[in-house]
């Protein structure tokens, strides 16, 4: 569903209210963040391939994060691809302690308030960096012919979380808090279902990993939250 489908869903959802329009995108934008903040989505993952690792590089050499990055996802989102195809998994040592490590290998530190990364120890040849990551996909508020990155059976869940906060707090009376009860509970429905095709999906990515070698690495939190307005 586009935003423009949306706004005519939430309308029907509020009687034919129209809600004015900047308040209907920052009710949307707070629905969709929350929404894509309760989980590491399988849906909202990334890899960055933009990054190169060079025998130049020391450990106050900069790398830069891309430009939609939310968060890593794994115990060591980072990888170093040489042009043979073999790989070195790195993993994360806090910036204040990037002195500690800097000649120690396998390690990476992030100045997140400026958006750059940088490769702790040696690097003994060129390798392209691989970044796994969430990432913070488009706004759907952005124009009306935007959507959203998950699937469009899910969609609705965003327009029932708009009328919600509508009900509650802009059109709050004894009437509305039923209505808004009930929109809830198709809330958490849809939800639910989200959360049990994404843990398939989480599931199905590990069946054929041998967690034997010492390159393995763990799955992602599959772990939900609460959907709160």
């Amino acid at each position: 569903m586009t935003k423009a489908e949306l706004y005519e869903f939430v309308t029907g959802l509020t009687g034919g209210v129209e809600i004015e329009t900047t308040l209907f995108d920052t009710f949307l934008d707070v629905a969709q963040m929350n929404i894509e903040g309760l989980r590491p989505w399988v849906y909202l993952r990334a890899e960055d391939l933009t990054q190169s690792a060079s025998p130049s590089d020391t450990f106050t050499t900069p790398k830069t994060l891309p430009a939609d990055f939310r968060e890593w996802y794994d115990e060591s989102p980072l990888q170093l691809v040489n042009a043979g195809n073999n790989q070195m998994y790195l993993t994360e040592v806090p910036f204040a302690d990037r002195f500690n490590y800097k000649s120690g290998g396998g390690r990476f530190c992030v100045d997140y308030p400026n958006a750059k990364f940088y490769l702790l120890g040696t690097i003994t040849e060129p390798a392209t960096i691989h970044q796994n990551y969430i990432k913070l996909p488009t706004l759907v508020s952005t124009s009306d012919s935007s959507s959203w990155v998950f699937p469009t059976r899910f969609h609705k869940i965003l327009g029932l979380m708009v009328a919600i906060m509508w009900r509650k707090g802009i059109d709050y009376d004894v009437f509305n808090q039923p209505l808004a009860d009930n929109q809830e509970m198709q809330v958490r429905a849809i939800y639910d279902i989200m959360t049990r095709w994404d843990s398939d999906l989480q599931y199905s990515m590990q069946r054929g990993k041998s967690f034997s070698s010492t390159n393995s690495i763990g799955a992602g939190s599959q772990s939900g939250g609460q959907v709160n307005y």
